[in-house]
């Protein structure tokens, strides 16, 4: 899931803007503190949402 988010955020780079938005639901894995310091290194303008669990 690692390789697959910071793939993501490669591709998402040119768009680095303040509306910008990642929304993941609550799995254990999106939590990851490994991936969370991944999102936050690489998405420092955009937003990351966690969607209501169901």
């Amino acid at each position: 899931f690692y390789d697959f988010i910071s793939a993501l955020l490669t591709c998402m780079q040119p768009f680095p803007a303040p509306n910008s938005v990642i929304v993941m639901d609550n799995a254990r894995i999106h939590k990851n503190p490994c991936v969370l310091d991944l999102i936050a290194s690489w998405y420092v303008f955009g937003t990351l949402i966690y969607i209501n669990p169901y």
